[in-house]
C-alpha cells in the first residue's frame, strides 16, 4: 500500500512538474498557449510586471518544474533530501499559482495537498525528546573473578575493560530512541527498558509525530505475571503471554 501511494506520489509530481514547463513556454514567451494567456500583469491585472519581469516569472515556473522532476526522482530512488526538495518545490508553486490565481488555481489546490502530505512526511522525521536520563544512588560495585572456560574473544574483553575482576549486574535501566512500525507505518519513538534480573522488568515505549506521542506501550512482568497496555486494549492473566515474557526475560537477562 505505502509503495503504491509512494509510485502515486511520483506520478503526481512529474505530472505537475511538466504542467510548471507551460509557463515558461507561455510567459518568456516561446509559444502561445491557450490554458496561460501571455499577459504582463499577475494578482488579477494589479500586479504590472513587464515583459522583462514576465520572463523572470517564468523562470520561476521553470524552476519550479524542475524541482518537482527532481524530487520526484529522489523520491522514486529512496534518496533522504527528497522531501526538503519537494518542499522547496511546493512552497515555489504555491507562491506562483496565488499570483496567477485566475489560471492557475487549480495548481495551488494541488501544492496544497502536498503540503499536508509533506506534513505527515515531516512529522514521522521529528525525533522525540529522549527520556530523562535515570541516576541510580551510588552503591558499591559487587564483582566476582574472571571465570575460567570463557571463549577467547569474551576473556579478551573482559580482561581488557575490567581485568581479573568483572562487575556483577543485577538491574539494569535502558534509555534510548528507535522506531516503532504499526500498520505498515514507521513513527519515530523513545522507550525505557528496566529490569530487574531473573524477576521482573518493564518495557515502556512511546510512538510519536512531530515529537509528540500517538501511541503508549507498557508492558510489565512481575512475580510470573504479565500486563500489557496496548495501544487496542490491556492484556493480562494470559499464560500464554505470561510464558513467553517469562522466557524474554531469561534471554534479555542472558544478552
Amino acid at each position: 500500500m505505502l509503495r503504491f501511494l509512494t509510485y502515486f506520489v511520483v506520478a503526481v509530481a512529474v505530472f505537475h512538474g511538466l504542467i510548471h514547463l507551460m509557463g515558461l513556454v507561455a510567459y518568456w514567451p516561446l509559444a502561445t498557449v491557450s490554458a496561460l494567456p501571455y499577459k504582463t500583469t499577475l494578482l488579477g491585472a494589479r500586479l504590472d510586471l513587464g515583459a522583462g519581469g514576465m520572463r523572470v516569472f517564468s523562470l520561476a515556473w521553470l524552476l519550479a518544474a524542475l524541482g518537482f522532476l527532481v524530487a520526484a526522482l529522489a523520491l522514486a530512488f529512496g534518496k533522504s533530501w527528497r522531501a526538503p526538495l519537494m518542499l522547496g518545490a511546493v512552497l515555489l508553486s504555491l507562491i506562483i499559482c496565488m499570483l496567477d490565481w485566475g489560471v492557475a488555481f487549480r495548481g495551488a489546490l494541488i501544492d496544497v495537498v502536498f503540503l499536508l502530505i509533506l506534513g505527515v512526511v515531516f512529522g514521522l522525521r521529528a525525533q522525540p525528546a529522549p527520556f530523562t536520563a535515570y541516576i541510580a544512588p551510588s552503591t558499591p560495585g559487587e564483582t566476582i573473578p574472571l571465570p575460567t572456560g570463557l571463549p577467547k574473544p569474551v576473556e579478551r574483553y573482559y580482561r581488557q575493560t575490567s581485568g581479573d575482576q568483572i562487575p556483577v549486574y543485577t538491574s539494569a535501566v535502558m534509555t534510548g530512541r528507535g522506531t516503532v512500525r504499526f500498520m505498515g507505518v514507521t513513527l519515530p519513538a523513545h522507550m525505557r527498558f528496566t529490569h530487574i534480573a531473573g524477576q521482573a522488568f518493564r518495557h515502556y515505549i512511546e510512538a510519536t509525530f512531530y515529537g509528540l506521542p500517538v501511541f503508549k506501550v507498557n508492558e510489565r512482568f512481575l512475580d510470573g505475571h504479565t500486563r500489557l497496555e496496548l495501544p487496542f486494549g490491556v492484556v493480562e492473566n494470559d499464560p500464554g503471554v505470561d510464558s513467553a515474557a517469562n522466557q524474554g526475560d531469561g534471554g534479555e537477562d542472558n544478552d
